[in-house]
């Protein structure tokens, strides 16, 4: 498939420069548009490329050919090793979303004090930098909502967040933001 969708693009190149080339006088085109001609000729193949590859990528754990004999057939052992180590990796995913889950349902609880809670964001932390990750099927934006949520319930609004347990709170909470930032590469870029 991205073997056509690049004979595609080298076909729509070569047209464009064969249309370059036949418009060579001046009655035909500008110098600016012979220019935009052979500059569009260039970089249709890497643009059209380019989305051969994104339509090739696969998802972690995705179900893609295992079996593919564009490069040459693997052996049957390693397709097999292939497929058992994913079925291991969404096992072990579905794991750690349910124990991630668990503990984030531990914070919520209505009866839980604000050290007890920090102690839970603290784990949630601790969690995240072990794996590198957010267990998939969290995001980010969860996490704010549930926090966020909490904070209400308990009366950490506006300026009580400033005092006392409050603060120590949002503390811990700013630090599992900045984790989870941390792991997926995602930093504030500001001024100077």
């Amino acid at each position: 498939r991205a073997g056509a969708v690049l004979a595609g693009a080298a076909l729509i190149g070569l047209c464009v420069c064969s249309l370059a080339a036949v418009t060579q006088s001046p009655a035909w085109a500008a110098p600016m548009d012979r220019r935009a001609a052979v500059t569009a000729a260039l970089v249709a193949p890497l643009v059209f490329s380019s989305e051969a590859h994104a339509q090739q990528a696969v998802l972690p754990g995705a179900e893609d050919d295992l079996e593919s004999s564009a490069f040459g057939a693997d052996p049957p052992e390693v397709v097999e090793a292939r497929k058992k180590a994913r079925a291991e990796g969404k096992k072990k995913q579905a794991e750690a979303k349910e124990k991630f889950r668990g503990i984030f349902a531990d914070f919520a609880q209505d009866d839980k004090t604000i050290p007890g809670r920090i102690e839970l964001l603290g784990k949630m932390q601790d969690m995240i930098l072990q794996d590198a990750m957010l267990p998939i099927g969290i995001s980010r934006e969860d996490i704010v909502k549930g926090v966020r949520a909490v904070k209400f319930n308990i009366g950490c609004t506006k300026m009580s967040v400033k005092q006392g347990e409050c603060k120590q709170l949002e503390k811990a909470y700013m630090k599992l933001l900045g984790t989870i930032d941390k792991v997926n590469d995602r930093q504030i870029i500001g001024g100077r």
